[in-house]
């Protein structure tokens, strides 16, 4: 709620004025007939707008302003008079004034300024608070992202970010490579906002429109063949939470021209349905492409503009270097309480790693990690077994000839090709796994699931 101080010395007009502004919006109105108060700085401050008129006895409304101006220039001041002059109204905002109003107060006109001015002061509130957390190295709730492994300088550059911009109800894009931890940065930004809703995930890749709308929306009893009773959707669930969207940028048209109206308003029809709703939940997307290669495929551009208020860019592992042994030891150590073998991984096996790119990401370094375990506890070394993980794929800084393509398909083939022959090759490598195979292509499981069901029909 705004706190704005009204200074008049006409008590009638400062009642009607308080009775308006209560139902313009969330505003609480304090009022005063006596100029006195704006020399007050510590009284003052604590207002979000103070609304001045000009002609009062002494003090008079020029006074006031440059009393209020000095001691607290932060809070804006909007002079409310009588006088109709172009002249007096340039004089007053050159000293300092927000807007000049004139009596009688026009109702549309009065709402149009306080909305522009506290959308404005939101703003600058929001900046002020982003540049205080990342001028800070500590972080105020970092249980928020105890899930989140790191010695990574970008990574809690990030953590400072996500801290900043999570009392917001603002979108929030992650973008990063498949396995790269995008959900569990959208979970800790949940935790960090504070929200009383729920965390609601959704994989919204591969998925049509009618699924995608009835998944999100709902719908009414008899909307469609099998609807025998109504349902809520997800946006429902997640009311005065947060929503995450997972592999955003796989949207149909249909469904990106829905989600936008969404964002746009605030409201969306469940299926079946005239009557729109209204949704309290903040909405996070992510996506494993970077934005131009997005918006080059045809999604559209308004929509990655609002979902992109704020962004999140989470790097790649191959990137944080300090993490590699760090998350390797975690996984091994998890794997070895469970199998229980005993808890004391080759330095040498880990040392390995630190060349490996890692196409899958965290995601694929927990899988060699948890797989070396279980190979250790049928008598093979680690060291053995991520050697022989790591030569399935190229290791940077590996001295060894590159074969062409041209060797390997005994002529230039097509990017088709290509695909087929690096999707069939993945299931091989993972023994038919197309959750492992998934992460080595670096692709969603539903995306790798749509390749290998169009390989198939062709």
């Amino acid at each position: 709620m705004r706190k704005i101080l009204i200074i008049d010395d006409d008590i009638f007009f400062l009642k009607a004025l308080k009775r308006m502004l209560t139902t313009l919006g969330d505003y609480s109105a304090d009022i005063s007939a006596d100029g006195s108060i704006a020399f007050r700085s510590q009284e003052i401050r604590e207002y979000d707008l103070v609304m001045l008129d000009l002609n009062m006895p002494k003090p008079d409304g020029r006074e006031c302003l440059m009393a209020v101006k000095a001691s607290a220039p932060s809070v804006p001041v909007i002079i409310v008079t009588g006088e109709n002059s172009t002249e007096t109204a340039v004089e007053y905002l050159r000293m300092g004034a927000y807007d000049y109003l004139t009596k009688p107060i026009d109702r549309n006109r009065l709402n149009a300024t306080l909305e522009n001015l506290f959308r404005l002061k939101s703003l600058e509130e929001e900046l002020d608070s982003i540049t205080r957390h990342l001028l800070k190295n500590e972080l105020e709730k970092p249980y928020c992202f105890e899930k989140i492994l790191t010695l990574d300088e970008t990574m809690k550059k990030n953590f400072r970010y996500t801290e900043a911009i999570a009392p917001t109800s603002k979108p929030v894009l992650i973008c990063g490579e498949t396995g790269t931890g995008k959900e569990l940065m959208a979970e800790s930004l949940h935790l960090c906002s504070g929200r009383e809703g729920k965390y609601v995930s959704v994989d919204v890749s591969g998925i049509d429109d009618s699924v995608f709308s009835d998944t999100l929306f709902g719908h009414t009893k008899g909307a469609f063949t099998g609807a025998d009773k109504a349902r809520s959707g997800l946006i429902e669930t997640a009311s005065g939470g947060t929503i995450f969207l997972d592999e955003i940028g796989d949207l149909q048209e249909a469904s990106q021209i829905k989600l936008l109206r969404l964002l746009q308003t605030g409201e969306y029809y469940p299926l079946g349905s005239d009557a729109a709703k209204k949704s309290s939940a903040r909405i996070v997307t992510a996506m494993n492409r970077t934005p131009e290669a997005l918006l080059d495929k045809g999604f559209r551009n308004d929509l990655y503009y609002r979902l992109s208020t704020y962004r999140i860019d989470v790097p790649p592992l191959r990137e944080r270097k300090k993490d590699i042994p760090l998350l390797a030891r975690f996984f091994y150590s998890g794997a070895a309480k469970e199998l229980k073998i005993p808890d004391r991984p080759d330095e040498r096996a880990l040392e390995l790693l630190l060349a490996y790119r890692f196409p899958g990401n965290v995601r694929e370094l927990k899988s060699i990690m948890e797989d070396a375990a279980l190979q250790q506890k049928i008598g093979r070394t680690l060291f053995d077994t991520i050697t022989e993980r790591l030569n399935i794929k190229e290791v940077s800084g590996e001295k060894k000839a590159r074969l062409k393509l041209t060797d390997v398909f005994g002529f230039l083939p097509t990017i088709k090709q290509v695909t087929d022959a690096l999707v069939n090759e993945a299931l091989e490598e993972t023994k038919g796994s197309q959750k492992d195979a998934a992460a080595i292509v670096g692709l969603s499981r539903q995306a790798f699931n749509r390749r290998l069901n169009m390989q198939k029909k062709e």
